[in-house]
């Protein structure tokens, strides 16, 4: 009875409205902000890669956008695996090696970065930025309209924040800060640099091994007392050799003049 009765009616005659999904402008916002970071992230991530691979024209500062990423990185979990793993295969390509027996089998180990860590130096100076008061609305609507290349170029942008209250803020100019060889000459000289732990550990391995270990850094000579404190310090003894910049210019030299003789001496034999 039922069924006949509404036979003669359209499937849609007596079908009430769909109901409309409302989006609150918080919402829409939040989605907004967060395909905003998702694109920024890719970029980052991006000319990271491009900078760990040497694939990067000279550049002085970090990308404006990326200072965020760059802090997220190095103080969160993604920085400290990448250490891990990089020491993980070195110390398997070090044990797989047969020694020559000649005494000539040699561990080579840069310093910053890869045996003591300056993350303190750059937590302290902002991972690149430098900040600045709040500017008036009238100039940061002003900043806001400047291209992002006339921006780059003057190493400045505009910070958006947001305080521990949760309180949007506006008008921090930030501007990106270029390294500063004195400044981190005076942070080297106070000798207190952290050892990087997986680099630790691989250092030992290595010596454990019977390989000699050279030490070569950019370091200047007259950093050589105090690199050598901080390095026992941190954990760090029994290398053979430390190569600091002098020598290394002079080494470059000497080798530079050898093979102007050399192809001299071929030439005149020709």
């Amino acid at each position: 009875m039922f069924s006949s009765a509404f036979s003669d009616e359209t499937p849609d005659s007596y079908l009430l409205p769909k109901p409309s999904i409302l989006e609150y402008p918080s919402e829409i916002e939040i989605r907004r902000k967060k395909a905003d970071d998702d694109e920024v992230n890719l970029y980052c991530t991006s000319w990271r890669f491009a900078a760990e691979t040497n694939n990067l024209a000279p550049w002085k500062t970090i990308p404006a956008e990326c200072t965020d990423y760059v802090k997220d990185y190095v103080l969160g979990r993604g920085y400290s695996t990448d250490l891990e793993r990089v020491s993980e295969e070195a110390s398997i390509f070090a044990n797989s090696v047969e020694f020559s027996g000649d005494g000539k089998d040699i561990w080579i180990f840069d310093i910053d970065e890869t045996l003591l860590s300056n993350l303190p130096y750059y937590i302290d100076h902002g991972f690149g930025y430098t900040f600045s008061q709040s500017l008036p609305l009238q100039f940061y609507l002003k900043l806001r309209l400047t291209s992002q290349i006339f921006r780059t170029i003057h190493h400045y942008n505009i910070c958006d924040t947001i305080d521990d209250d949760g309180e949007f803020g506006f008008g921090d100019l930030c501007r990106l800060e270029l390294f500063d060889h004195s400044e981190f000459d005076r942070w080297v000289e106070r000798g207190v640099a952290p050892a990087i732990e997986p680099s630790l550990k691989l250092y030992q391995r290595v010596i454990d091994l019977g390989y000699k270990v050279f030490l070569l850094t950019g370091r200047k000579e007259s950093h050589r007392l105090v690199t050598v404190e901080n390095l026992i310090n941190a954990g760090f003894q029994n290398w053979d050799k430390l190569i600091l910049r002098y020598i290394l210019k002079s080494l470059i030299r000497n080798v530079a003049l050898l093979v102007f003789k050399w192809s001299c001496f071929c030439y005149a034999n020709v």
